[in-house]
């Protein structure tokens, strides 16, 4: 059976976005395997390039200011129209479109041109939109116009060919909601290779890094008053921790300031390009990885599948529940530490033991 495919995302590598290197990765995938694939994103300029089996086609989108909701929401607008308007163009190339939960308008955009272009929709699930922005909205208002967009999304979700979940945790959550016939757990994957370095730590102090994303879904308040609660007991363990942060993020401004507010000395470095990603991490003690406990089942922190090939020991801040832990205790068992959200006695006792 003749098979092609149109990926949708948002960012292009090398610029820093999850969704958009794992599609990336995956549209090179089937075209290797003599499949037509197609991708469009986002990129530095408007272009088109083709290699065999592949075509990606990039377009140039207004500048995202993610400290503005308007700013954010005309970005949003702005990608997804252009995106569908490269969607028309090649309509004729593909049977199948997939695409992620980034831009977050992009699955209203789909469905309607569907209605025109009537190929087989594939949602592959990254960050449930819009009940993330439901979990930290408190304007009442807004509230019922979020809780509109849910139905809507939700009917959407019902009417796609599949759903592809990144976990066992947004499968259930899904599922527990509305009725889905076809779907599938389909995991993102390390996009790195990690050379077999033999690590040997022989420094009077443990580097402690947080590399990635930070955003409304992290908790890394628990962190600060854990570490906080860990200094008080033991000052002269201070110099005994380097704390570096490799990050970008809508909350990292908050989670410096909070470091600073409890005169927490770190580092900061601005995130690398993939390929050095193994060097970096590999140059920590400790990876951490913060989830709060309202994300359960709507966030998947993908960052967990390059910790796990890392070297280093993991923290992971956040509910039992979510495959973080899952995963982390299959993979790495007693390199693995859990400790449960708010749970700050628990936090200052492991950095009693591991400093």
């Amino acid at each position: 059976k003749f098979l092609s495919l149109l990926f949708l995302t948002d960012f292009f590598p090398p610029k820093f976005s999850a969704t958009g290197q794992y599609s990336y990765h995956q549209a090179k995938k089937y075209s290797k395997k003599n499949i037509k694939t197609s991708i469009i994103g986002i990129s530095d300029k408007k272009m088109t390039l083709t290699d065999e089996n592949l075509r990606i086609i990039g377009i140039k989108s207004i500048k995202l200011i993610k400290k503005s909701k308007i700013k954010r929401i005309l970005w949003n607008i702005d990608v997804c129209i252009k995106i569908c308007n490269e969607t028309l163009k090649i309509k004729k190339d593909f049977k199948y479109i997939v695409l992620n939960g980034t831009p977050q308008f992009l699955i209203y955009f789909v469905y309607f041109l569907n209605f025109y272009l009537n190929k087989k929709l594939i949602f592959r699930t990254t960050d449930f939109f819009p009940e993330t922005e439901m979990t930290i909205n408190k304007n009442f208002f807004l509230k019922i116009l979020l809780n509109i967009l849910l139905s809507l999304t939700r009917y959407i979700k019902k009417k796609t060919y599949k759903i592809q979940f990144l976990g066992y945790d947004q499968k259930k959550y899904l599922l527990s909601k509305i009725d889905i016939k076809k779907f599938q757990v389909k995991r993102d994957v390390c996009l790195v290779n990690f050379n077999k370095i033999k690590k040997t730590n022989n420094k009077n102090y443990k580097i402690i890094m947080y590399s990635g994303n930070l955003g409304l879904a992290h908790d890394y308040k628990t962190f600060v008053n854990g570490l906080n609660l860990f200094f008080n007991k033991f000052p002269q363990k201070k110099n005994r921790i380097k704390i570096w942060i490799n990050s970008t993020g809508q909350k990292l401004p908050d989670f410096l300031n909070e470091l600073r507010k409890n005169e927490i000395r770190f580092f900061k470095t601005n995130p690398i390009r993939i390929e050095k990603l193994d060097k970096l991490l590999n140059k920590a003690d400790l990876q951490m990885i913060f989830l709060k406990k309202e994300f359960l089942g709507i966030v998947m922190p993908s960052k967990i599948y390059c910790i796990i090939k890392s070297q280093t020991k993991i923290l992971y801040i956040g509910p039992k529940e979510s495959d973080v832990f899952y995963l982390g205790k299959k993979y790495r068992n007693e390199d693995f530490v859990h400790v449960a959200n708010d749970d700050t006695v628990s936090l200052a006792n492991f950095f009693e033991k591991f400093i």
